[in-house]
């Protein structure tokens, strides 16, 4: 089963992982063996920050999530970077013309370098 995962930053700036419990909560809910209890982690973020993971890792292997700047080594004017967007109904780099936009796939990452994220 595929597991759709987030990530946001919290109030000091400190990414966050897991799945979204309100605008502004991020949390991820488990059994803790020790002590014998479900556990919660939660965390307030900024709401502006929460990305969603592709399913898709880069080159390096390393989860690439919406909004992060990405290089695509068959990607004119990458170099720079550009953002992984949703759109059209699927995941993407966003290239400066509609033409140069890359779908991703689960073999377009092996041409994939996270550089950062947008909110870094």
């Amino acid at each position: 089963m595929r597991k759709i995962k987030f990530r946001a930053k919290d109030k000091n700036g400190l990414w966050r992982h897991g799945f979204i419990l309100s605008d502004d909560l991020i949390g991820n809910i488990g059994y803790d063996e020790q002590y014998g209890c479900m556990c919660t982690d939660v965390s307030i973020i900024i709401p502006e920050t929460i990305s969603q993971f592709t399913g898709i890792k880069d080159k390096n292997g390393k989860e690439i999530y919406e909004n992060d700047v990405v290089t695509h080594d068959a990607l004119p004017g990458a170099k720079d970077g550009l953002p992984v967007v949703f759109e059209d109904c699927c995941w993407m780099i966003k290239g400066k013309l509609s033409s140069d936009n890359v779908y991703l796939t689960k073999y377009s990452g092996l041409n994939i370098s996270i550089i950062c994220n947008k909110f870094d």
